[in-house]
């Protein structure tokens, strides 16, 4: 219950203005909302309180970056680094950022890293997918996105990006396969729907492709493409 959540946060820090924590959570709930520039100045007044809170510090950058101020939030994950060089929240939210400034071999030597750590494996597998399908090197993308499934099976984002990847490699049947698995996750996906019918309409099984992009029809009335 977001909205009321921030409602309650609001009251904290209008009647107790020196709580710090209370700044934090309202910070929090402004940016779940992506209200960036706001929660920016809730951070920037917790800092203020609690100015070497490390948790504060991440949240704040992550906020930075929402609002497209990446080279300050690249400051941000620095200065938390600086005092603590094995906060990996921080490293992955530098990564982040370097995906974002598309300084992508920056970003890949992060996300390396963080495959070999537990709590950040499986999300740093997604973005070495990301990050190796930009710079067009299909095969460690896809080995990216498989390890990232052994490790998250029911994510249809990563499905439908491995679909996307045997797609560009003109593996017609194993991307219908992708998507088909994302739909059996999330059915309702126009974006698979549309792309299980480009790539069936390249196996020239028509009656199929038509189908699909039925299906992505149904769900977006206004995808022109399709």
């Amino acid at each position: 219950k977001f909205e009321e959540a921030l409602d309650f946060a609001q009251l904290l820090t209008e009647r107790s203005p020196f709580n710090g924590e209370g700044w934090h959570r309202r910070a929090m709930l402004e940016a779940h909302h992506a209200d960036f520039e706001q929660a920016i100045m809730s951070y920037e007044r917790a800092l203020t309180l609690n100015p070497t809170d490390n948790e504060l510090l991440i949240n704040y950058g992550v906020a930075l970056d929402g609002a497209g101020r990446t080279d300050e939030a690249l400051e941000i994950f620095d200065r938390t680094l600086s005092t603590n060089p094995q906060n990996d929240e921080a490293l992955f939210n530098k990564g982040i950022c370097f995906e974002k400034a598309e300084r992508y071999k920056d970003a890949i030597g992060i996300f390396q890293y963080l495959t070999e750590v537990k709590e950040f494996a499986k999300d740093a597998y997604y973005e070495l997918g990301f990050c190796y399908d930009t710079i067009g090197d299909l095969e460690k993308a896809l080995a990216s996105y498989e390890a990232h499934l052994d490790l998250n099976p029911y994510n249809f984002s990563a499905w439908y990006n491995r679909g996307i990847i045997h797609t560009q490699m003109g593996m017609f049947h194993k991307a219908i396969e992708s998507y088909e698995l994302a739909l059996a996750i999330k059915e309702e996906f126009p974006a698979a729907w549309y792309n299980r019918g480009n790539a069936y309409a390249n196996l020239g099984k028509l009656s199929e492709a038509v189908e699909s992009f039925k299906e992505c029809l149904k769900l977006d009335p206004e995808d022109v493409s399709a």
